[in-house]
């Protein structure tokens, strides 16, 4: 069964690949609509499982902000022209918050705040992910992917000593640092061969990158045990929902944004 498991998982894993990277190479149109399709379902997914725990999030309205925003945002050539930027930070929040005085919440703070972090967590990295240059989203997806397979082949032969039990028990510290070696290595010969770029800094860099993807598959395990699920949908054959699939992406795509602004 473990096998059957594992081949689904692969299978999946390399079509969705292809989807990905073929999108982000083919063209502006569809490296947004692709990227947009991903946000917007971990989104829905997070909000999603918020909803089942009590809290009356208002769903479609949250997505449809984001569709407005990401659609305003592509068709803007990214952050090159922030003015409608500050439209939508006057407005969303005056909209949302009228809407919730008629709400009749007991805590009516508590849906607005899940929906302002959703957007935060699922739609802003996306966002600076599809501004970067194709190149450079290729490594960034390569970099994690590259841990997730590293991590897991150490891992499954020698892990021994437990990174974060109380969150997620299969991850090993040995994991950890043969998936954080094989990036940054990846990181060192990209910086190197592909982007002709201080190939150090680029070691540096899928060094951060690794850290916060790793924070960020974390960050959804623990999300997941807080509402007592095991995976956050079942779309994806093998690896469950997006956020399953995606969470270490969600936390390294601002963290690559901002150091490779800063470092380059």
């Amino acid at each position: 069964m473990q096998l059957k498991n594992l081949a689904i998982r692969s299978v999946s894993g390399i079509v969705l690949a292809a989807i990905l990277l073929g999108s982000v190479w083919l063209s502006d149109i569809s490296r947004y609509v692709v990227l947009g399709l991903i946000g917007l379902s971990c989104q829905w997914e997070f909000l999603r499982h918020v909803r089942e725990e009590g809290v009356k999030v208002l769903i479609w309205f949250s997505l449809l902000v984001s569709v407005v925003i990401y659609t305003l945002y592509s068709c803007n050539s990214g952050f090159q022209s922030t003015e409608w930027l500050v439209y939508a930070a006057v407005l969303v929040p005056v909209i949302r918050f009228s809407m919730e005085l008629y709400r009749k919440q007991e805590r009516p703070m508590r849906p607005v705040a899940y929906e302002l972090f959703s957007f935060v967590y699922a739609i802003l990295p996306v966002m600076l992910l599809s501004s970067m240059d194709k190149s450079l989203i290729v490594i960034l997806f390569l970099l994690v992917w590259t841990n997730d397979v590293g991590a897991y082949l150490v891992g499954v032969t020698c892990g021994k000593h437990r990174l974060f039990e109380r969150l997620s028990p299969k991850k090993s510290w040995e994991g950890f640092w043969g998936g954080l070696i094989f990036s940054v290595v990846l990181a060192f010969l990209a910086g190197n061969y592909f982007m002709e770029e201080n190939p150090w800094l680029w070691g540096i860099l899928g060094l951060v990158t690794v850290i916060a993807g790793v924070f960020g598959d974390l960050f959804e395990s623990m999300f997941k045990r807080s509402i007592g699920i095991k995976d956050s949908g079942r779309i994806i054959p093998g690896h469950g929902g997006f956020l399953d699939r995606f969470d270490a992406l969600l936390f390294a795509a601002p963290c690559f944004w901002v150091f490779y602004a800063v470092l380059f």
